[in-house]
């Protein structure tokens, strides 16, 4: 039911320009520390993001805290040993494995919606259709492996247009800097193009902006164009 999603966390994914059409196919819902248990074996109530694999099967679930329940430990959770590496809609798994679809990958699962969310109010959707998440700055990857892991070792990178759009605190921490560095870097290794995307506004280094914020404050089109005109590209080829 939609009231279970609009309470206090699903209102900030309101906030951040989500529609309820894409909050209802993600299935986005409050749970409660008791629901929390036995889903990622830890009693923190929030809301539930469900991931799949590339076959639409359900693999895992990341919740993200409740404010008060936010501790240095981060604001998510998962199940521990999980491997969850893309975060994406089940709509979006053909776009995934067209080779001609350009694929945008962001920081956490609130830009996957809201973009998507956006491409779909502008009649957009179809051209740019392929958009994915990575849940965290390393969770593209195991530890100690150097290449890609889970759903994205499963996509089809080969000649692939590739737009990064990563946190914008990207350009000034450096563990996450290297992070994305080595993920263009895995994804330029598998065959794709991989323009990188300057989420800053206004030259603000201290206000962390993601694609959501971004696209709440800019909008769509500012988006594009700065996916048009990259901070930079890389390839291999």
């Amino acid at each position: 039911a939609l009231s279970s999603v609009f309470a206090p966390l699903g209102t900030l994914m309101v906030k951040s320009g989500i529609r309820k059409e894409e909050i209802v196919e993600a299935d986005l819902r409050n749970v409660t520390p008791e629901e929390t248990a036995g889903l990622i074996g830890s009693r923190h109530g929030g809301i539930l993001f469900t991931y799949h694999d590339l076959n639409g099967i359900v693999n895992g679930h990341r919740v993200r805290l409740n404010p008060e329940e936010v501790s240095d430990g981060g604001k998510y959770m998962q199940k521990g040993g999980t491997l969850l590496t893309a975060y994406f809609l089940k709509s979006s798994i053909p776009a995934i494995f067209n080779p001609k679809k350009r694929i945008y990958i962001v920081e956490g699962e609130k830009g996957v919606l809201a973009l998507i969310s956006a491409l779909k109010v502008q009649g957009m959707w179809d051209e740019h259709c392929a958009v994915i998440a990575i849940p965290g700055c390393w969770n593209y990857k195991e530890k100690e492996i150097d290449a890609l892991a889970g759903a994205l070792a499963e996509i089809p990178w080969t000649d692939r247009d590739v737009c990064f759009l990563p946190d914008s605190d990207f350009f000034v921490n450096r563990k996450v800097h290297i992070a994305g560095k080595s993920l263009m870097r895995l994804l330029c290794k598998e065959g794709s193009t991989v323009h990188l995307v300057d989420l800053r506004i206004d030259d603000n280094t201290e206000d962390k902006v993601g694609c959501d914020d971004f696209l709440a404050r800019s909008g769509l089109s500012s988006l594009l164009e700065r996916c048009s005109k990259p901070l930079m590209t890389f390839s291999y080829r």
